[in-house]
C-alpha cells in the first residue's frame, strides 16, 4: 500500500505513525510540504526490485517523474514511536538524501532497513513497523530548527545552517551559523518562516511546545520537513536559575547576549575563581570574553576562540603569526618564560610577604598571560582554522601519537583537574607522573599544527592560573584557614583578613559564613543554567534534542558511570566497559582517559571544535559530544551509545 503525501491514504492505521500523519495532514491543509509518497519499508523494497526488472506502479511512476525533471530525492524512515508527545524517538530513524536514480534509492532503503535491525533491542524500528517517506529534496539555502515553548505567548527560537554545513548538519551535531529569537533573524525569508511556524504550531504542538525543521529554498520559500511536539520543557530549570540570580542581585548582568562556557567550566565556580573572573572582566574589558558569573556559573559575551584584536583583512593582519610561528614561539619563548615566572613567584612566597603584595604579583602574571594568549595565540589559531577549512583537505587525526597527549606530562604540575583555581593539579591527583621524551619536531601539516596549538595554549593558560592557586594556598597557611575552605574566600577577603583577623567576624562567625557558602555551592550545582541568555531571557539548549550529540567512533553498550569532573573520575574510576558521562572533556582529560582505559564517553557540553571531539577521535573512543541530558541519567543505567543514530538510548 502506498499513497501520495496530502492525498487520501489507502490505509487506516496512519495514526500509529505520527511523523507521517503530520506531514500528510499539513500537506492536505495546503502547507508547503515537500511532495512525496509513503509506503511500508518492506513493500518499498519489493516495488523497487520489481521496477529494476522493468515493472512499475504508482510510486515508481512518481519517482521516475522526479528524476526526469532533474530533482533529487530523500528517503526518510518513520517508526511507530517517532514524534509522539511522550516518546519522540528522534534520531532513532535514518534519512538518506541526494538520491538520483532507482539503484541509489534501492540501496538507501536497504541501508535504512539494516539500520532498523540494529535497533531491535530498543523496540523501535523494523520493517514491519516502519513507513517510508520518499520525498523531493528541496534545494537548501538554509536549514532551520524552529522551536517554541508550550505557552502561546512564548517566542520562537531558531538555529540556522547554511548550504555549506553538509547534508545532515543536525544529525552530525554541527554548530549553527546563527541562533537566537526568530524575530531577530535578518534573512529576507523571516516573515514567511514566521507565518509557516505560527500556522503549524497552532495545531501540532504538545503541552511543552513544538519543534520544527524548515528548509528555505534558493528563492526564499520555506518548506516544512518535520513537525514534532517537544517531549520536555523548552527551558528546564529556568525558574530556579533566574530566582538564584535574583537572590544575588545580579539580574542587571543578564543584559545583552551571554553564552554559557560549559566546555571549560561545566560546574559552579568556587568563590575564589568567581572573584578572579570578575577581576579579569574589570581589568581586561573587551579582551577577556567579558566573563559574567551568574548563580555561580560562568558566562561569557565572546567565546575565547573569537577573541584577539588582529583579524585577517584588517590593518593589524600583518601582526598575526602563522600557526607554525605561534607553536614555535609558545614552545621556545612563552612557556619557558612562564616557568621562570612560576619559579620567581615561589621564591616570593618563601619570603612570606603580605597577602596584598603576593596577590598583586599573582594577578600581574595572570594578566600578562591573558595578553599573550589573546594577542598572539587566538588570532594565529583562528587564521589557521580558516586556512584548513578553505583547503578542504581531510583532517588526519594523530592516532599513533595523539596531539591531546603530546608534551602533556611536562605540565601536569600546573594543569588543573577543572579550570578553577580551587582545583588541584593532575600531579596532585596522580600517584606517579611519567615524563615522555621531548618532541622538538613540530608538525608541518597545517591541520595538525592547528590542533597542537589548541592543546598547548592550555599549558600557557594553566601557567598563568598557577600563581593564583599558590597564593590562596599560601593564604591558608598564613591565616590558619583549612586549605579545603580557603577557596571559599575571595581575594579582597584574604587581604582584609591578613590586615585584621576579625575582618569577617570572630572564629564562630567565620565558620558559619564558610558553612553557608558550602551549602550555596551545592545548591548552585543543582541548577540547570541555560546555554544562552539574551536580554534576561533564556534560549533553549541546542535544538538537536536531548541525548543526541556529535557522534565519534563505533557503537558501544554498557552501564552509565556518572562523574562530576576529572577529579571525581580519578578518585573513583568506573568499572571496565562503562559509558562515562561527564559534563565536559577538558584538554587535560586525555591523560586520565588513557590511564583508566576509558572506551566510551558522553559529554553534556562541547561541539565539533571542542577538546573532547579531538580527544575522542585520537584516542579511538566511542563518544557523543554535546549530548544534552546525559549527566542526568541514573548511575548504572544500561545504555547503547549509538553513533549511527547519534543518540544515547537506555536499554535496561
Amino acid at each position: 500500500m502506498s499513497f501520495t503525501i496530502g492525498e487520501t491514504p489507502d490505509r487506516d492505521d496512519l495514526g500509529n505513525y505520527p511523523k507521517v500523519a503530520r506531514q500528510h495532514a499539513l500537506a492536505a491543509r495546503g502547507m508547503r510540504v515537500p511532495p512525496g509518497v509513503v509506503l511500508d519499508l518492506a513493500r518499498a523494497r519489493e516495488v523497487l526490485r520489481a521496477a529494476l526488472k522493468g515493472d512499475s506502479d504508482k510510486m515508481i511512476a512518481w519517482v521516475r517523474e522526479q528524476f526526469s525533471n532533474g530533482h533529487t530525492l530523500i528517503a526518510r524512515s518513520a517508526g511507530s514511536r517517532e514524534d509522539r508527545e511522550q516518546t519522540s524517538g528522534a534520531g532513532l530513524g535514518m534519512s538518506i538524501p541526494g538520491i538520483q536514480d532507482l539503484t541509489q534509492l534501492e540501496g538507501a532503503l536497504a541501508m535504512i532497513e539494516a539500520h532498523g535491525r540494529t535497533l531491535e533491542g530498543v523496540g523501535n524500528l523494523h520493517a514491519g513497523r516502519t513507513l517510508m517517506l520518499i520525498q523531493r529534496e528541496v534545494p537548501r539555502r538554509a536549514l532551520l530548527v524552529v522551536v517554541r515553548g508550550g505557552d502561546p505567548g512564548d517566542r520562537f527560537y531558531v538555529e540556522t545552517h547554511g548550504p555549506k554545513a553538509g547534508p545532515e548538519p543536525l544529525a552530525e551535531g554541527r554548530s549553527p551559523d546563527w541562533a537566537g529569537p526568530l524575530s531577530e533573524w535578518s534573512d529576507d525569508s523571516r516573515a514567511r518562516v514566521e507565518q509557516l511556524a505560527i500556522e503549524v504550531a497552532a495545531n501540532e504542538g504538545g503541552p511543552h511546545g513544538v519543534d520544527l525543521e524548515i528548509v528555505v529554498d534558493p528563492s526564499g520559500e520555506p518548506w516544512l520537513v518535520q513537525a514534532r511536539p517537544l517531549t520536555a520543557p523548552l527551558h528546564p530549570g529556568w525558574a530556579a536559575f533566574s530566582e538564584a540570580v535574583a537572590r544575588e542581585g545580579h539580574q542587571k548582568h543578564m543584559r545583552g547576549s551571554l553564552l554559557f562556557d560549559g566546555e571549560h567550566n561545566p560546574a559552579p565556580l568556587s568563590p575564589a575563581h568567581a572573584w578572579v573572573m570578575r577581576r579579569l572582566a574589570s581589568q581586561r574589558p573587551g579582551k577577556s570574553g567579558d566573563p559574567v558569573v551568574l548563580a555561580g556559573w560562568l558566562y561569557v559575551r565572546v567565546l575565547p576562540r573569537a577573541l584577539g584584536s588582529s583579524k585577517p583583512g584588517t590593518a593589524g593582519a600583518a601582526l598575526v603569526m602563522s600557526v607554525h610561528e605561534a607553536l614555535g614561539w609558545l614552545r621556545d619563548e612563552a612557556l619557558p618564560h612562564a616557568r621562570v615566572m612560576l619559579t620567581q613567584y615561589a621564591a616570593l612566597l618563601d619570603s612570606e610577604p603580605p597577602i596584598r603584595v603576593a596577590l598583586a604579583r599573582a594577578e600581574a602574571i595572570f594578566f600578562e598571560m591573558i595578553d599573550a594568549y589573546v594577542d598572539r595565540l587566538v588570532p594565529a589559531r583562528r587564521a589557521g582554522l580558516s586556512r584548513v577549512a578553505a583547503s578542504q583537505d581531510p583532517i588526519q587525526y594523530q592516532v599513533d601519537a595523539p596531539l591531546t597527549l603530546r608534551a602533556r606530562a611536562h605540565f601536569l604540575d600546573v594543569l588543573p583537574a577543572v579550570w578553577d583555581i580551587a582545583s588541584p593539579s593532575l600531579a596532585e591527583l596522580l600517584d606517579d607522573v611519567e615524563h615522555e621524551e621531548d618532541e622538538a619536531q613540530l608538525p608541518t601539516n597545517e591541520a595538525a599544527a592547528v590542533g597542537l596549538l589548541g592543546e598547548w595554549d592550555d599549558h600557557l593558560f594553566a601557567c598563568g592560573l598557577a600563581p593564583l592557586r599558590a597564593l590562596w594556598r599560601y593564604a591558608a597557611r598564613r591565616l590558619d584557614v583549612d586549605e579545603a575552605r580557603v577557596f571559599l574566600l575571595d581575594g579582597e577577603e584574604l587581604v582584609g583578613l591578613d590586615a585584621d583577623p576579625l575582618a569577617l567576624g570572630d572564629v564562630d562567625e567565620l565558620e558559619r559564613e564558610l558553612a553557608r557558602r558550602i551549602a550555596l555551592l551545592e545548591t548552585q550545582r543543582q541548577l540547570e543554567p541555560p546555554s544562552r541568555i539574551i536580554d534576561g531571557q533564556p534560549l533553549p539548549h541546542p535544538c538537536g534534542g536531548r541525548l543526541r550529540g556529535l557522534a565519534i567512533g563505533g557503537c558501544f553498550d554498557g552501564p552509565i558511570a556518572q562523574r562530576r569532573d576529572l577529579r571525581d573520575l580519578l578518585a573513583d574510576p568506573p568499572e571496565a566497559g562503562a559509558v562515562l558521562c561527564i559534563p565536559a572533556l577538558t584538554a587535560q582529560a586525555a591523560v586520565a582517559l588513557v590511564r583508566l582505559g576509558i572506551q566510551a564517553v558522553c559529554t553534556e557540553y562541547g561541539g565539533a571544535l571542542a577538546h573532547g571531539a579531538l580527544m575522542a577521535r585520537e584516542l579511538g573512543l566511542s563518544a557523543l559530544i554535546g549530548c544534552h541530558g546525559c549527566t542526568r541519567l541514573a548511575e548504572g543505567t544500561r545504555v547503547r551509545l549509538d553513533t549511527r543514530a547519534r543518540r544515547l538510548v537506555a536499554t535496561g
